[in-house]
């Protein structure tokens, strides 16, 4: 495990994993369902609507076993997403929402002139600014965090498997540090990530570039990860049941910033061509 294992990040993880724990990880409503289920929900939500009102400390975490898992993470996103707006309104028809948020009724829609939730053809205006996107994009960026430990396991375990000659792939000099210098990439986003959470909930200055960022760290990391799980696979990384292909996808799928609704910049990363299983296999980076 290459993220901070404190007990009370420990805890929060593990009581994720156990939400979502025999759901079908492709199916992002179930997920959200195991979340709710659990009331993982409430540990972030704010106290004016009946939740903890405990920050995004645990939210980072339990958005990480999400990655780890390798489980699309849109629903439970969007579920978080809405209930953080929501608790800046703190009014009895915000508690209202809130309580359909929880049910899994409610879609978060951006419109025109800016947020708004709808169910069965009623919605709600949501009073939204630059810090609910940095938080949002924090969010986002340790579910990247997530899903690129989770590529960092897959690629020891494949390392130390493969053999080649009688010896382990991992004793190769050049595989070793491509996987060394993963397992930095991620130590240094997860610290960023930390640190703009622990921002975001003292309400920092900084705390919109501190997200930013972790952001930038995340993606570079889940992306780079993704991308050598893929070449040191093969043609078997692209395959229709290959953990690596779904984790290269998820990688690539969240990396965006549109539908966070910030004015974040993209990162420029390494502009490396694609390895040859994924360019055959028609996704798009």
């Amino acid at each position: 495990m290459t993220l901070f294992n404190d007990p009370v990040a420990i805890e929060f993880r593990d009581l994720a994993a156990a939400a979502f724990a025999g759901r079908d990880p492709r199916d992002s409503d179930e997920i959200l369902t195991g979340l709710i289920e659990a009331e993982c929900l409430s540990l972030e939500l704010s106290t004016d609507l009946n939740g903890m009102g405990l920050g995004l400390t645990p939210s980072v975490e339990i958005f990480a076993a999400i990655g780890l898992t390798g489980a699309d993470v849109t629903a439970a996103e969007r579920a978080f997403a809405s209930l953080d707006a929501l608790g800046e309104h703190g009014d009895d028809e915000a508690l209202e929402w809130s309580e359909r948020v929880l049910a899994g009724s409610t879609e978060l829609i951006q419109v025109s002139n800016g947020w708004q939730l709808q169910e069965c053809g009623n919605s709600f205006a949501l009073s939204v600014g630059p810090q609910w996107s940095s938080r949002r994009a924090i969010r986002r960026a340790s579910y990247l965090i997530g899903l690129a430990d989770c590529c960092y396991q897959e690629m020891v375990s494949h390392t130390h498997r493969r053999q080649i000659a009688g010896a382990g792939l991992f004793s190769k000099q050049l595989v070793a540090d491509k996987v060394v210098r993963i397992l930095a990439e991620i130590r240094l986003a997860s610290s960023a990530c930390r640190e703009a959470a622990l921002a975001a909930d003292a309400g920092a200055e900084n705390r919109v570039a501190a997200a930013l960022r972790a952001h930038r760290l995340a993606i570079f990391a889940a992306q780079k990860a993704s991308r050598s799980l893929v070449q040191l696979r093969g043609a078997r990384g692209m395959t229709a049941h290959s953990t690596s292909g779904q984790l290269y996808k998820l990688s690539h799928q969240h990396s965006g910033t549109e539908d966070l609704g910030c004015s974040f910049s993209e990162p420029r990363l390494e502009q490396q061509p694609l390895p040859l299983a994924v360019a055959d296999s028609g996704i798009q980076h």
